[in-house]
């Protein structure tokens, strides 16, 4: 069993990883959680997590907001080499996009229409407001009040409340990476660290 330190800017990126971990429950385990409380934190303490992971299985999720690409991210905050038991993925262009990309759940989730939502999230320029968008579509009064932002809020509420209980509840990845590749392509590097790393379980 590897036991995973995750790293993660909020709580809706948090439950993410849970769920994703938890598709891999022979395999991997949450020893330690380090909530950045943005991606400003993460960037800044990337060498420190990368030193960490010499020994210690990290996985490091991160959203890609205004970078040109991953691979461009990616070799800003990892400048040097990745370390072996470094996990670094990256949400195009936010985790929000890899929620809506379960087309279903989501469209179940709101209470509307699944031809509503995207097919492509990731192309999303903006998740989090394609997400609010879908808000004010539902007929759930306490959903708008726990999502949409009020005044000068980012976001509602319970905004960190309501998604993750989504995720935990109702998100479905494998429906969902049909429609995202940077959530396809962190099930496939979840497996394949999995696989690699499974001679320290």
């Amino acid at each position: 069993m590897l036991h995973m330190h995750i790293v993660y800017e909020d709580e809706v990126s948090r439950a993410v990883i849970e769920r994703l971990l938890g598709a891999f429950p022979e395999s991997m385990s949450i020893a330690m959680r380090h909530p950045a409380h943005g991606f400003g934190n993460i960037k800044s303490n990337m060498a420190k997590y990368n030193a960490a992971s010499q020994h210690i299985p990290f996985l490091v999720l991160t959203d890609l907001d205004a970078s040109p690409c991953a691979p461009e991210l990616i070799s800003d905050w990892l400048p040097g080499q990745k370390a072996p038991l470094m996990l670094f993925r990256i949400a195009v262009r936010e985790v929000e996009s890899w929620l809506i990309a379960d087309r279903e759940g989501f469209s179940d989730f709101l209470g509307i229409s699944s031809t509503n939502i995207t097919r492509n999230p990731d192309a999303l320029p903006d998740p989090k407001a394609e997400v609010f968008r879908l808000v004010r579509k539902s007929r759930s009064r306490s959903l708008k009040e726990d999502i949409l932002p009020a005044a000068q809020s980012r976001v509602g509420p319970g905004y960190n409340d309501a998604l993750p209980k989504f995720i935990r509840n109702g998100w479905n990845a494998e429906s969902a990476r049909k429609h995202s590749p940077s959530l396809d392509k962190a099930l496939l590097a979840l497996a394949e660290y999995a696989n690699r790393h499974e001679s320290l379980s």
